[in-house]
């Protein structure tokens, strides 16, 4: 060998073994937030889907609106309505305490268990036919293109923010506890002024949508950084879909109630 051409293997497989681990280690930290989007979608869609079905559903195979006029309800169809969406939120219930206690009882483990977030999804898209079925479609449309551009503003916050998250946190929780009594005072202002209920309605609204953009901030900034120490638990990326999908949904639901008001006033 020439001298001066001190050219070690030994070296090259050093750095390659360097490079190999910053790739797994680069790899490991964005299997969690892909996973945790990808199951949040995957919620989302069945959502949609089971909407689109109960709609069509209760639209044509068994109207709510009575055949010889359409502002006569058709009993019978009605309160089968009805009970479908009790068994639904009777499901949403049960499922959320199902989801909350079974995922965070599983952190580190690879095999999921995806069925009650898939039921859970099924019963909420069944309950916002709710509004699919009695809401115009340019009240739907505005208030879900509201809810996807706020949506995407608020996780883009929580996924560029380096700290503070803690102080967000203290703020959506004092926030929570202030709706939380107004709430509670706003039946008694319909007997003392209905302009004022009204309006506590409007504000009690917007400070709910508020609160969700706060929740949604901490819950993806969250997410970010147990993604940063390299988690890769199925089952918590699944958890933190269903916080994901919980946030989106109350936010669409927020909207939709201040959108309605407004759209209302100005017929």
């Amino acid at each position: 060998m020439p001298q001066g051409f001190n050219y070690s293997y030994g070296e090259d497989v050093g750095v390659g073994r360097q490079s190999t681990r910053q790739f797994s280690d680069q790899k490991s930290k964005t299997n969690l937030m892909a996973k945790t989007f990808l199951y949040f979608g995957l919620g989302l869609l069945i959502t949609l889907i089971a909407n689109i079905a109960t709609s069509l559903i209760f639209k044509y195979a068994f109207p709510l609106a009575d055949k010889s006029s359409s502002d006569v309800f058709n009993e019978a169809n009605a309160m089968v309505y009805l009970i479908t969406l009790g068994v639904s939120l009777l499901l949403v219930l049960i499922l959320s305490v199902v989801i909350n206690f079974s995922f965070l009882g599983k952190r580190s483990e690879h095999n999921v268990n995806i069925v009650p977030y898939v039921l859970y999804s099924i019963a909420m898209g069944v309950l916002l036919s709710a509004f699919t079925l009695f809401i115009e479609w340019y009240v739907l449309a505005i208030s879900i293109g509201i809810t996807v551009i706020s949506f995407g503003v608020m996780a883009l916050i929580g996924l560029t923010m380096k700290k503070g998250a803690g102080v967000l946190a203290l703020v959506a929780l004092s926030l929570g506890v202030s709706l939380l009594l107004l709430s509670g005072f706003w039946f008694i202002l319909f007997f003392v002024s209905p302009a004022i209920f009204s309006w506590i309605y409007v504000a009690i609204s917007f400070g709910y949508l508020i609160f969700m953009y706060i929740v949604t901030i901490v819950d993806v900034f969250r997410i970010k950084k147990m993604s940063e120490q390299g988690v890769e638990s199925n089952n918590l990326a699944l958890f933190f879909a269903y916080q994901l999908y919980v946030d989106f949904i109350y936010i669409l639901i927020q909207v939709l109630r201040i959108v309605a008001i407004f759209t209302s006033k100005n017929r």
